[in-house]
């Protein structure tokens, strides 16, 4: 079950690793559990859709061109989140 306190614990957790171990979060993201991953996955999927909810509306999805789609595809914003 998603929760923000689990989202925290998982951000805090990797702040502590990356500081600890002088790498990226991204790097630090990597030595989680796959169970904690999926919690913090999880969470960034919803965030990101509400996001583009937020920008283009309920419908965009369905009015959105292909190179849109790619450009706001969640892969990309996986990549952008977690090297940050």
């Amino acid at each position: 079950m998603l929760n923000i306190q689990s989202v925290k614990e998982i951000e805090t957790l990797c702040a502590k690793i990356a500081s600890r171990n002088n790498i990226s979060f991204h790097d630090a993201f990597e030595c989680l559990s796959e169970e904690q991953q999926a919690i913090y996955d999880e969470y960034m999927t919803r965030q990101y859709k509400n996001k583009l909810n937020n920008m283009f509306g309920a419908d965009w999805i369905k009015k959105a061109s292909p190179v849109m789609l790619y450009n706001v595809s969640l892969k990309n914003y996986k990549k952008h989140i977690y090297t940050l």
